[in-house]
């Protein structure tokens, strides 16, 4: 294990880029070197450009699909064995439970966001009910463990994890993943009749 790596993984490249950008580059700072596990779309130059290590991964996204998931699986666990991170970045549930799994046997702590909880926790189907068993009993026994942490975003996401199973102490609320203000300023209400649908 590097005590300087840190290894991102995250569905897709341009999610990378859009929404953790600053925190890779605030890490690369810090004097880490930081790797980027997703699946590369059209990112894999902006990437570069960061100074970012890119691994490929195939994600498979809208779907459900043990074939694909296994190939996910063993993708990652190759970058682990590669890379050996001092802490993993996982970011959403997909890459969460995928990663933790291709983890398993490695001590290596992780911070977990924990975000996209849609399909399997919004629906009712027999199918929905099974998928959100099987999340829950990842995330107990994968990301509730050692010094690993599962982020989020809002007390209803909290609130959900703990009836997953998962201890409190586990879990960390955050107010989100901010707002560049450099780049992003408040504009005042514009004049006139207020319109309705």
């Amino acid at each position: 294990m590097n005590a300087r790596r840190l290894l991102y993984v995250v569905s897709e490249d341009w999610y990378f880029l859009s929404h953790r950008l600053p925190m890779a580059r605030a890490a690369k700072a810090a004097g880490f070197e930081v790797h980027v596990a997703t699946r590369v779309i059209d990112g894999s130059s902006a990437i570069a450009r960061e100074g970012f290590i890119l691994h490929p991964i195939p994600f498979v996204r809208g779907r459900l699909s043990p074939r694909a998931a296994v190939a996910t699986v063993i993708a990652l666990r190759r970058v682990h064995r590669e890379v050996r991170p001092c802490v993993v970045h996982r970011v959403a549930l997909q890459p969460t439970v995928l990663d933790a799994l291709a983890a398993i046997g490695l001590a290596t702590p992780s911070v977990n966001a924990i975000t996209g909880l849609g399909y399997a926790f919004i629906s009712d189907t027999a199918k929905a009910r099974v998928v959100r068993w099987l999340i829950g009993l990842c995330l107990r026994f994968l990301v509730d463990r050692g010094a690993n942490v599962a982020l989020v975003q809002n007390p209803d996401d909290r609130a959900l994890l703990e009836a997953l199973g998962l201890r409190g102490d586990h879990i960390v609320l955050i107010p989100g993943s901010g707002v560049d203000t450099e780049r992003l300023h408040p504009t005042p209400e514009p004049q006139g009749p207020t319109l309705k649908p």
